[in-house]
């Protein structure tokens, strides 16, 4: 077999040098040939690379329309109307029927008091209308006699008038009876002690075997069906504010938002810190996430006029960057951070100002992790 490779003559070994080794040549071509099928690979394969690699989003348009300016407060709530019961009549506390906390309706019984000497007095009365009854029938009687006697001129006037003055009489004293029977009655129903409404009882005060005196304090009512709320708004904002529109309410305590409604500004405020006081009547019916209570605290946002056009995405759209706000928008099949300050929130939407318009593509799934410059394909939503 002949050798890979001969060393040449001493006579040729100049000439040798001038030429490449044949066989050395091979394998510089095969290298040659390689790098550049690597090259065009690593282009074609950059070149495909944003359609393979896109992220897929969902995006929806941006919206212009009129909306109403926002301003957000915090307040407290309070009942819509609380009661301090009273006794009606003094009295030895014989029974306490309910305790703090329980909810009640109109009419429950909070307190018995003893009413055994009422019911003395009311048994008393009751004879003695019985007995002026009897009276009265018994002159009844006589005075129909007596007319009798007197048409037929067998009586005389005087004596006539004598049984009809004495009727009238025993029929004065019978209302008089009765008017005492019904304070006596009314007397022994103020010894239990009522709820004047529904509500919660919010305070007990008194126990058993406690006396009680006449307007004394059994226990106090909050109604909170309704829950009121006063709020300070600073005066300039004051004109702006829409009589009876609704208000939005939302409170940490409970999940989602509800509405309340402007009745009034009152007339008084803080001069110091030019605001003046407005009050609300929220609607707090019982549901499945619960109820707010007096003195929790709650977040308002007014709607101010006049209408004012404004850029509206979907809150979804929005990412907290640190302090900033953006949004993503896709201009040519790529995400664009735009930064953007929110106005407000109206629903599912949100007001916005920045360097966009109406129409725009904007991001709203997708978006957590999304960097500018990453290519996107869109999924779906209102911008596909």
């Amino acid at each position: 077999m002949a050798p890979y490779y001969t060393v040449p003559p001493a006579g040729e070994i100049r000439s040798a040098q001038k030429d490449p080794i044949p066989m050395m040549k091979i394998p510089f071509c095969l290298a040659a040939a390689l790098g550049g099928a690597v090259l065009f690979f690593n282009g074609a394969a950059a070149q495909a690379a944003p359609a393979a690699f896109a992220v897929p989003v969902e995006t929806a348009r941006v919206e212009e329309r009129e909306v109403a300016e926002r301003y957000e407060i915090t307040a407290l709530t309070r009942a819509w109307r609380t009661s301090a019961v009273a006794a009606g009549e003094e009295g030895l506390v014989q029974r306490v029927l309910l305790e703090e906390g329980n909810a009640l309706r109109a009419g429950a019984t909070l307190a018995v008091l003893d009413g055994r000497d009422v019911e003395i007095e009311l048994t008393a009365a009751r004879a003695g209308l019985g007995e002026q009854r009897a009276l009265a029938d018994q002159a009844g009687e006589k005075l129909a006699r007596a007319e009798k006697l007197f048409s037929g001129n067998s009586l005389a006037e005087e004596e006539y008038r004598d049984h009809l003055h004495r009727r009238k009489i025993l029929e004065q004293q019978i209302q008089r009876a009765q008017a005492q029977i019904a304070l006596l009655e009314e007397r022994l129903s103020k010894k239990t002690v009522r709820a004047p409404f529904d509500g919660i009882l919010a305070r007990k005060l008194v126990e058993e075997g406690q006396w009680l005196q006449r307007g004394g304090t059994v226990g106090e009512i909050a109604d909170i069906s309704s829950l009121e709320v006063i709020a300070e708004v600073p005066e300039l904002l004051v004109p702006r504010l829409r009589r009876d529109s609704p208000v939005e309410v939302r409170a940490d305590a409970l999940a989602g938002a509800c509405a309340a409604r402007l009745l009034a500004v009152l007339p008084r405020g803080t001069p110091g810190a030019r605001t003046l006081a407005v009050r609300l009547r929220l609607d707090n019916p019982d549901s499945p996430r619960g109820r707010l209570l007096p003195g929790m605290t709650v977040r308002l946002a007014f709607e101010l006029e006049p209408l004012r056009k404004s850029l509206l995405v979907p809150k979804d759209a929005v990412n907290l960057q640190g302090a900033a706000r953006a949004v993503m928008a896709v201009v040519d099949g790529k995400a664009v951070r735009v930064e953007v300050a929110v106005q407000g929130q109206h629903g599912n939407m949100t007001a916005i100002e920045g360097a966009l318009k109406s129409g725009d593509e904007v991001v709203v799934r997708g978006n957590e992790m999304l960097q500018p410059g990453m290519a996107v394909r869109v999924l779906g939503g209102e911008g596909k």
